[in-house]
């Protein structure tokens, strides 16, 4: 594996965005790998229950609470006393890529284009003006590889 040039954080509509996006969706995804249910609790139930607790979360977030997904997700499981046949981390993406596939947002590779044939310093100019959330790291003429929310730009 070739160690990238740039890696470019996109916390969602620069580069990527998530079509579709539901949370039920992702909370049905994982519904299969509960392997520990001692109180029969329904997906209707589990459902209800993840969006009103993150739904709870949410009302604070920015006031005086902020939690990681991981940490909820525990919290989650321990408030409902359920257990997952896979970890945590993988519970994560389970649950992401059912809330949606994810996508490229329309004329991302314009931009990637117009910023690979930019000067370094220029480039990192374009970057804070066109996509303030963007954190980039090093430079080089590269080749984008999305995901969900990295674009690793690479040689």
């Amino acid at each position: 594996m070739k160690k990238p040039q740039m890696i470019i954080f996109d916390y969602g509509h620069t580069l990527l965005y998530q079509p579709n996006f539901n949370t039920s969706n992702g909370n049905k995804a994982i519904y299969p790998y509960i392997s520990r249910n001692p109180h029969n609790i329904s997906f209707e139930e589990y459902d209800r229950t993840i969006n009103e607790l993150f739904a709870k979360i949410k009302a604070e977030r920015g006031n005086i609470l902020e939690i990681h997904e991981h940490i909820f997700l525990k919290l989650a499981f321990e408030f409902m006393d359920i257990s997952m046949s896979v970890s945590i981390e993988e519970a994560e993406k389970i649950i992401i890529n059912g809330i949606s596939e994810g996508g490229v947002m329309p004329n991302a590779d314009t931009m990637l284009d117009y910023l690979k044939a930019t000067p370094h310093k220029a480039r990192l100019t374009a970057l804070h003006v066109i996509c303030p959330a963007l954190f980039v790291s090093s430079d080089e003429k590269s080749t984008a590889h999305l995901t969900h929310n990295l674009c690793a730009v690479s040689p």
